[in-house]
Order: structure tokens, then sequence, then C-alpha cells
């Protein structure tokens, strides 16, 4: 299935090597996960506040993004943007440990609000990021796959839609000498990713943690650093500015006329090949200037698009072409534009 959540798209990277490219498609960029005391509707609401912050950073790339005012207005129709929305319970081994909230957000209307406040939007394809850290002692150890340190790594890594991968366990003891080593170097470069954060992590004078390295991009290395109360919360927050960095730097800011979003459903989508044909289609279309697959299933294809134009002229392209049927007149909904087709047939590339 397409639209996997991030977490498990995190561990698929871990676990498979991230192969052999340094980009990776995100998923999940609109979905948010926050713990509720129950299932009351003022909590539920809160729960979906918290969760609409989230979805904006994630989607943003930087959790600057909140401060901004024209996104602080927005907050308070979290609901209205809200598509669906589900409740977990988690089992640990001792029992029930606690009950989320997960959140799925109309992506078009989240970039809608990101591109009207003049915010900067991290698009779905972000560079891997291999996150080596290891902990300060007399026999330091790398923090490996498994261990909690490495659980915390990758919450925080899918709160932010950051595409990671992290050492296997066993990974050879830590070297004295440059962070990162060559080593994780060419360790990262053989899982194809991009980046590498390298950093050492211990208690400081006073008892708080610090987490101290580099981020390495194209060879150019960035001081990074976290300071706070726990170990966990030091390495959340080591994520955090790695991911903050990232999106400053490849997130953009739309033009005042890209700020129209549009949601396009799709029927008639029967396989693999039809799917990849609309895509190539709309990556043609020079009026599309973002795009993202909301969802893929037998109910159709969705995807959230970012317009350098007025949605007629979708319609038009959608209407000329003899691939599409069933071609619906443009609907507003709130500050969303919806605009739905039928495939005539197979999608032809």
């Amino acid at each position: 299935m397409i639209a996997m959540p991030f977490r498990f798209l995190v561990l698929l990277l871990v676990l498979l090597g991230a192969a052999t490219t340094q980009a990776v498609e995100v998923t999940g960029l609109f979905e948010a996960s926050v713990p509720v005391a129950n299932q009351g509707a003022t909590e539920r609401a809160r729960a979906t506040t918290e969760g609409f912050r989230q979805v904006l950073v994630k989607a943003s790339g930087q959790r600057s993004v909140l401060a901004n005012p024209a996104v602080q207005s927005e907050l308070s129709r979290a609901a209205s943007l809200l598509g669906s929305y589900r409740y977990e319970t988690l089992r640990g081994e001792s029992g029930v440990s606690g009950t989320r909230l997960r959140l799925s957000f109309d992506a078009a209307s989240v970039l809608g609000v990101l591109n009207r406040a003049g915010a900067p939007v991290w698009s779905a394809n972000r560079p891997l990021v291999y996150l080596w850290t290891f902990r300060e002692a007399t026999s330091p150890a790398v923090f490996a796959l498994g261990s909690p340190q490495v659980d915390v790594l990758l919450d925080a890594a899918g709160q932010r839609g950051l595409p990671v991968s992290v050492p296997s366990p066993g990974e050879a003891p830590v070297a004295a000498g440059a962070i990162p080593p060559p080593a994780v170097v060419d360790a990262a470069t053989r899982l194809g990713a991009r980046v590498v954060v390298a950093a050492a992590v211990g208690v400081q004078p006073g008892g708080k943690v610090r987490a101290l390295g580099v981020m390495r991009m194209d060879g150019k290395d960035e001081r990074i650093e976290a300071l706070a109360a726990d170990e966990a919360a030091a390495l959340a927050e080591l994520v955090g500015q790695a991911a903050d960095t990232l999106g400053g730097r490849f997130g953009a800011v739309a033009r005042k006329d890209q700020v129209v979003a549009v949601n396009l459903k799709i029927d008639g989508v029967r396989d693999l090949a039809g799917w990849a044909g609309i895509e190539r289609w709309i990556a043609s279309q020079p009026l599309v200037k973002d795009a993202v697959l909301v969802s893929l299933d037998k109910q159709g294809t969705e995807f959230a698009l970012v317009l350098a134009g007025e949605p007629e002229r979708l319609l038009q392209a959608l209407q000329a072409d003899a691939r599409f049927s069933r071609v619906s007149a443009p609907v507003q909904d709130g500050a969303v534009t919806r605009i739905s087709a039928a495939l005539a047939g197979p999608a032809e590339p």
C-alpha cells in the first residue's frame, strides 16, 4: 500500500538498507499521532489542534512555521481540515500502556494554509539521513537498531517526515578521531544517504545531557548541538535541529501565483501502470508546481496539487486528454478546489 504510516516507512528503510538512492519520497506527511487521556470531545479537540501543528511542521520542514501569524490564525480551523481520525490502544509487556489519536488531514488544505501564509513547503522528496550517535564513556557504544535510543531517534524522525537509516546491531566500537569517522561516511554512502548526522551524547556538569556533533552534507560539515534534561530529549532535539536545517535548505516559499490548492481525484485506476501513467501526466503539466500523493486504493487515486494558475486551466488540460473521462467542474470546498475525473482506459506513458 502506498500511503503507509511513516514510522513503518522509517523501519523499512532501516531494514532494507535504504537501497541506493539519495532521496526518498516520504508518505504520511499529513498524518499525526497524539497521546490522549480519554476519548471525550474536549480531549479530541485538543489533540486535533496538536496534530495539526505537527503536520504543519512536517510539511513545512521547520518548527519556526508555527510562529508565523498567518499560520497561527489557522490553528483554530484544525477540525475543519481533518479528513479522518481513529483511536489506537498501545499495549506494552505489562498490558495497556495508553491511547493515541491518529489523525489524517486534507493534504491540499494543509498546503493551502502554508502557501497563503507565505510559509515554506518541503516537498515529499527528501534526502536520506544516516543517524550515527554514541554515548561518551570509558568504553563508548554506538546506538544501534533495537536500542531505546534509536527508538527515540526513529520516533523523532517520523514526526518530522525525515527519512533515516541507523547503524545495525553489532556496530564496531567508536574509535578516537574525527566525527564522523571515515568508516561511518563510507557506510552512509553505501546506504545511499546524502546526509550524515554524527554526534556524541554525554552528561554535562549540572546533570543536563548534551548531544554534540556535525551534520555533513555534500562534503560540508555544520556543527549541531542539543542540550536537554535527559538523553531521550537530547536525541529528539538533535533530530529536530537536523530537520530544521534541511527544511530550511530545501523548503521553498510559493510565489503569489502559486497559492491555489487543488485536490484531484481520478477513478478507474486498476493497476500500478495506470497510476504511474497518471503520475507522469501530472509531472508533465507546467501548471503543477507541487504534487503529493494522498491515497491510492479501489476508490481512486487522489493527489494534492499546488498550481501556478487557476484550476480551470487544469480542468481544460484534463478535458483535452483522451485518457480521461467524466471530468467534473471545479468545486470549491473552503480554501481547496476539488476536481474529479476517471480514466477512460489504460493510461499511456
